[in-house]
């Protein structure tokens, strides 16, 4: 299917969306496809748009603060993962990318969790955010 088409049946589901064809016309009507020129970093791309951001331009990606009052577990995973995927295909697209995550270390929860575990805050939140360094170390 090359993009008018998907233009057109999106306008025959929502005819609305006609007034957006103006602002669609720098998309081209057939897709372009190529793979890319590194052989280690074999994939496959389809490119519609003809007007794409700058490869100059950094494309920054963030996750949530993760706040500290327990270890890393698998909700804590999720986000994670999923922003490191998206950074990771960015990076394929020889883009500069900027990853940033890091953790929440303010609190009454923090500092009910450093008494229930007998050390300080500054400690328990040194030892659980170092966890989380750990684990998402490349």
């Amino acid at each position: 299917m090359n993009c008018s088409s998907l233009q057109n049946k999106l306008c025959f589901l929502n005819p609305s969306i006609l007034s957006l064809r103006s602002t669609l016309s720098h998309i081209k009507s057939k897709p372009n496809f190529h793979f890319s020129p590194n052989p280690s970093r074999r994939a496959f791309f389809c490119n519609c748009a003809t007007s794409t951001p700058s490869n100059d331009e950094p494309f920054v990606l963030t996750t949530p603060l993760y706040y500290v009052n327990a270890p890393p577990h698998m909700g804590s995973a999720y986000s994670t993962i999923a922003a490191d995927a998206i950074a990771r295909f960015q990076r394929l697209l020889e883009k500069k990318v900027i990853f940033i995550t890091g953790t929440d270390e303010h609190g009454e929860k923090i500092a009910t969790a450093a008494m229930a575990q007998g050390s300080t805050p500054n400690d328990h939140c040194n030892v659980i955010s170092q966890a989380y360094k750990t684990l998402w170390k490349d």
